[in-house]
C-alpha cells in the first residue's frame, strides 16, 4: 500500500469556502489520505459542515477546540497525525487534483525529505503561477538554502502549503509552530525542518491555489510597531 499522507487544515469561521477546500482534498488522485480538520472555535456553523464530512468519509478526522490560533491548531494536528508524510492547506484555499500525487512521487521514488511545488496565486478572477526553482535534480540543504537566500521573503519558501514533509523528521526533532508568534511562524517552521532535511526536490508544476483575500492578515494595515515586535520575536 502507498504511504499514508496526513493533510492538515486549521479552520476558523470558514463556512463560505471550507467545502471547496475539503472537496479538493477528498477528490485527490492520490487517495491514501487522512484529513485532519481542526475547528478552532468556529461560531458561524463551520463545525456542522466539518462534522458532516466526517460522517460521510472515514478519512476525515474533525477536532473541535476553543479558539487558540492557527499555530496551536496545526500543532494539535501534528500531535495526532499518523501519516508517513504531512501536507498542509489553509481553509480558504484549495489543492489541484494531482497535488498530493505530484508531491509524494519524488518523496517515494527519490527518497526526498522535502518536496516543494509551484502554486497559483488567485486575486479575484486573475490567476498567476508562482515558482522559483527550475532545477531538475535532488538538492541537499546547502543548495536549497542558496536559492532561498536569493529571495527569502518569497511565499514559495515561507509558507507550508506548497510542500510535503516527512513526519518522522518532524517528530524526531519535535518541530512545531511557535504559538507566541503571529508573523513568520510558517517560515520559522520551514527553517527548522530544513536543518534536518538531507534531500530536497522542487517540481515546476502548480500544486495549490492560494487565495489572496482583502481581509487576510497580510492585507491588513499592520502597524509599524507591531511589525517591529513580531520581527524581533522571530529573529530571537
Amino acid at each position: 500500500m502507498e504511504p499514508l499522507v496526513s493533510i492538515i487544515v486549521p479552520v476558523y469561521n470558514a463556512r463560505d469556502y471550507i467545502e471547496r477546500c475539503v472537496d479538493s482534498i477528498l477528490n485527490q488522485e492520490y487517495q491514501n489520505l487522512e484529513i485532519l480538520l481542526i475547528d478552532d472555535g468556529s461560531v458561524d456553523g463551520t463545525d456542522v459542515l466539518l462534522d458532516a464530512y466526517a460522517a460521510r468519509d472515514q478519512r476525515v478526522r474533525v477536532i473541535h477546540q476553543e479558539n487558540a490560533g492557527v499555530s496551536a491548531s496545526r500543532n494539535r494536528a501534528l500531535d495526532l497525525a499518523q501519516g508517513e508524510y504531512v501536507q498542509f492547506a489553509d481553509s480558504d484555499d484549495w489543492l489541484t487534483p494531482d497535488s498530493t500525487k505530484l508531491l509524494t512521487r519524488p518523496a517515494m521514488e527519490k527518497g526526498c525529505d522535502l518536496v516543494i511545488g509551484d502554486f497559483y496565486r488567485v486575486t479575484g478572477k486573475r490567476l498567476s503561477q508562482k515558482g522559483d526553482i527550475d532545477t531538475d535534480h535532488v538538492m541537499d540543504r546547502r543548495e536549497f538554502a542558496s536559492y532561498m537566500i536569493e529571495n527569502p521573503a518569497d511565499y514559495y519558501y515561507g509558507v507550508l502549503w506548497n510542500k510535503l514533509f516527512r513526519r518522522s523528521i518532524i517528530e524526531e526533532h519535535q518541530i512545531r509552530m511557535d504559538e507566541e508568534l503571529s508573523w513568520c511562524e510558517d517560515f520559522l517552521f520551514n527553517l527548522e525542518y530544513i536543518r534536518y532535511a538531507e534531500s530536497i526536490y522542487a517540481i515546476q508544476v502548480p500544486v495549490y491555489y492560494y487565495m489572496k483575500r482583502k481581509d487576510s492578515l497580510v492585507s491588513q494595515g499592520i502597524s509599524i510597531s507591531n511589525t517591529v515586535k513580531m520581527k524581533s520575536s522571530a529573529k530571537e
